[in-house]
């Protein structure tokens, strides 16, 4: 069985079968015991508790036996991870002739992170002087149990596409404009959390008074087969103002 980040730990069942195929159970008076070691996947000491070593108990009756691996909840949001366990030890008593098929036997688990949100916030307020390129909101990767900040670790990017909200009374082209809408995304190299969406206040002499700019989030573009992204139900929007 796969294993979800700090939710579900990886299952191995080893089983003893005849050559044919067909299955057995242990009637040797005594348990079967196969030990092994972590193979070459591609989880980390950070993914699972590489503390405990692979053992599985066929006990007297059994026809089988399970290892669980547990995984471990990080602040990297990943593609699904493989965890390798080689099988290499049996220890039978009572001259049980039991063997792997080869030199030994393994098996493969895949670690896959828990969803994460996507959720945008807003920098502050702008003067109408302020008419350089500046960070209006920031749109964040957050876990989606706890909101903690995540690192997209996947090698692939996350690309955001928002839009003005109707709850705005400025004027896009009149009173601001964006500059990286057109290609809003947090880079999968593994250091970045967060993109700013950035844009210009402009100088609008025909409207005076407070505008208020609400942009949301429309829809979140995920690598391939990296984990769930969804739209956070309470970071979804955000606004600041437009002031004289």
């Amino acid at each position: 069985r796969d294993g979800l980040e700090a939710a579900q730990d990886v299952v191995y069942e080893l089983g003893i079968f005849k050559t044919n195929g067909e299955p057995l159970i242990n009637a040797t008076g005594s348990d079967i015991r196969v030990e092994g070691i972590y193979g070459k996947g591609t989880a980390d000491n950070l993914d699972f508790d590489m503390g405990v070593s692979p053992r599985i108990n066929i006990g007297r009756g059994a026809a089988s036996g399970k290892f669980s691996v547990k995984t471990l909840e990080d602040t990297r949001y990943e593609l699904p991870k493989s965890v390798v366990i080689d099988f290499k030890k049996i220890y039978a008593i009572n001259d049980a002739n039991i063997n792997f098929e080869s030199s030994m036997l393994s098996a493969i688990g895949t670690i896959v992170d828990q969803p994460a949100h996507m959720a945008i916030t807003s920098l502050g307020d702008h003067g109408r002087m302020n008419n350089i390129v500046s960070g209006f909101f920031n749109v964040s990767l957050l876990r989606a149990s706890d909101g903690s900040l995540l690192t997209n670790a996947t090698g692939g990017d996350i690309s955001i596409s928002c839009s003005v909200n109707s709850q705005t009374t400025a004027d896009e082209g009149k009173d601001f404009v964006f500059t990286n809408r057109h290609d809003l995304r947090i880079w999968g190299d593994g250091n970045r959390s967060a993109v700013n969406l950035n844009g210009i206040v402009l100088h609008n002499p025909e409207n005076g008074g407070v505008k208020k700019l609400v942009v949301g989030i429309d829809s979140v573009k995920k690598p391939d087969n990296a984990p769930e992204i969804l739209i956070s139900p309470t970071g979804s929007t955000a606004g600041f103002s437009i002031v004289e």
